[in-house]
This record gives C-alpha cells, sequence and structure tokens, in this order.
C-alpha cells in the first residue's frame, strides 16, 4: 500500500473558526461541548471553513456528550459541507475515550474528521486534537489516525 502524501495528514483550519470553537467550550465549561466542523475535503487537503455549535443532551454532560439528535439529523440530511465533529473533554486530555471510539462506529460512516478539545480555565488556552476517521475495509470497524493542524 502506498504511503499518503503529506497534504493527507494536515488539515487547514480558520483562525475565526478556531476562535468560534474555543468560545464554544468555553462558555459551556465545566460540561462537555459538541458542535460539527464544516469545511470540504480535496486534493489539497482537509479544510475547515467553519464550525456550528450543537447542544449537549447527556443525561452527564459533566463526563459525556451526545449531540441534540434534531440537530444532528438536521446537519446530517441538510449540511453538505459537514467533514468534521469535534466535543471538549474539559478536564483535560486530548485522545479519545472507549466511549468516543464506540459512539464513532455509529457515524464514522458520515463523517471524515474528529476532533478533541479543551479550554483551559486559567489561561483560556485552546489544545485540540484533530483525527481523520479510517477504516481498513468496509467490515472493519472505524479508527481514528492523528492529523496535522495548521492555521490559515
Amino acid at each position: 500500500m502506498a504511503e499518503p502524501r503529506q497534504h493527507e495528514h494536515t488539515v487547514y483550519i480558520s483562525r475565526m473558526t478556531l476562535r468560534d470553537i474555543k468560545e464554544h467550550f468555553h462558555h459551556t465549561s465545566p460540561y462537555e461541548a459538541c458542535g460539527i466542523l464544516l469545511g470540504e475535503a480535496a486534493a489539497g487537503g482537509m479544510h475547515i471553513r467553519s464550525f456550528e455549535p450543537m447542544r449537549n443532551v447527556a443525561p452527564d454532560p459533566l463526563h459525556h456528550f451526545s449531540a441534540d439528535p434534531g440537530q444532528w439529523v438536521h446537519h446530517v440530511l441538510h449540511s453538505r459541507n459537514m467533514i468534521g465533529i469535534i466535543h471538549s473533554h474539559p478536564s483535560g486530555g486530548l485522545n479519545p475515550s472507549s466511549e468516543d471510539l464506540a459512539a464513532l462506529q455509529h457515524i464514522g460512516e458520515l463523517l471524515k474528521l474528529y476532533g478533541i478539545g479543551c479550554v483551559h480555565p486559567d489561561s483560556g488556552h485552546l489544545d485540540c486534537s484533530l483525527f481523520r476517521i479510517d477504516r481498513e475495509s468496509r467490515s472493519a470497524p472505524f479508527k481514528l489516525t492523528p492529523v496535522s493542524l495548521s492555521l490559515t
């Protein structure tokens, strides 16, 4: 199997979009926040152009996220440029949890990117991990491959 080209490991995001994500995560803290990443995947790599916050309706939003079903269905049916989902881990940690990976198996077919972020309460700094959603075959489980994030 050929090695992927470098741009396949880099995702481009605007500073404004990153700011929007940070503000949503900050305003929903200490609860987990979630939202949709909108953009496009092309030969030159993936570009995140905007972020649409979604309501977290999880029974325990301090430790889990569950996107509002109405908002989720709306985006799945009407957002042609939905390329990913991102959520926060307010207590830190930018690696996907076992629950994140289990939920990915239900939505992975619809998305290309999966993000996890954390806003540090003291500094207000946003840390973010972004992953490309992959699987080796149609019968294999989805997995997450880390990608680099580049500001535009």
